[in-house]
């Protein structure tokens, strides 16, 4: 495929994107050969798309070779420890978790992904709520209060 063809099918999927057709967005992504896609951000917005989509593997595929070009972006990592989380691997979800937690360490998801990592290892109710109420004290968001 060459440049013209891949900016027409980008081009495409964002539109597809806008208009909430997931389905079809997925399809034209699946024609794309993205190892040789250099934008963090596309394939970071792609591996959403796989993610909507309950292709998990598929947007694992693509956030780490984000993570191979930009391995201190803490929002690529963030997202590889959610969606390791999702997937039931639990011990690299904890490894992602460590490193997010190095990059930023005031950043207040460390909370959100320690909660989830409690949460999917079964934790007793009371840790998960210590969790939560350390967020609370740090910031307000209703979701989690």
């Amino acid at each position: 495929m060459d440049k013209y063809e891949y900016k027409l099918r980008s081009d495409e999927i964002k539109s597809l994107i806008k208009q909430r057709e997931f389905q079809k967005a997925v399809e034209i992504a699946d024609t794309i050969d993205w190892t040789r896609v250099r934008s963090v951000t596309t394939l970071c917005t792609i591996s959403d798309l796989y993610k909507i989509n309950r292709r998990y593997r598929d947007a694992k595929i693509l956030l780490e070779q984000a993570y191979e070009r930009y391995p201190n972006v803490r929002m690529i990592v963030y997202s590889l420890c959610e969606l390791c989380i999702k997937m039931e691997e639990i011990v690299q979800a904890i490894e992602y978790y460590k490193q997010f937690v190095q990059m930023a360490p005031t950043d207040n998801g460390k909370f959100i992904l320690q909660y989830k990592i409690y949460e999917a290892q079964d934790v007793s109710l009371e840790e998960r709520v210590a969790v939560l109420e350390e967020l609370k004290k740090r910031e307000s968001k209703e979701k989690w209060g």
